[in-house]
């Protein structure tokens, strides 16, 4: 066992983080116990989820508990605006559009002055 004072020293158990890597990658953040398996806590990392296509990002605690194997990659499910990207872009491709930018709305005169809501005169 560990200990605070020295390598022979066994009355005083190390308090230290353990910080051994686990499957899931992220360091072992229980209280050292020595050469035994990290225990089966979920992981409290922070990791980020992201969608098949890449649009989505969102962070999330990883939760991998020490199976023996790693963890299943989990995946955001692509929403509507993937799908709108994912559209813009085939269209760019066979448009053979190099670089597509969004379009900019450029409003008239009339519009332009008068605010939303009153009637022009």
């Amino acid at each position: 066992m560990h200990s605070a004072v020295g390598p022979t020293d066994t009355s005083v158990p190390c308090e230290a983080v353990c910080g051994r890597r686990r499957l899931c990658g992220h360091p072992c953040a229980a209280r050292c116990h020595g050469d035994s398996p990290c225990p089966p806590q979920p992981c409290t990392e922070s990791t980020p989820l992201t969608c098949i296509c890449g649009n989505r990002i969102e962070k999330t605690t990883c939760g991998y508990t020490g199976e023996p194997r790693p963890p299943k990659l989990r995946t955001l499910e692509c929403n509507d605006r993937c799908a709108l990207i994912q559209r813009n872009h085939l269209l760019a491709e066979a448009l053979d559009i190099a670089n597509p930018k969004p379009a900019t709305i450029v409003y008239g005169p009339l519009l332009a002055v008068a605010p939303a809501g009153e009637p022009h005169r």
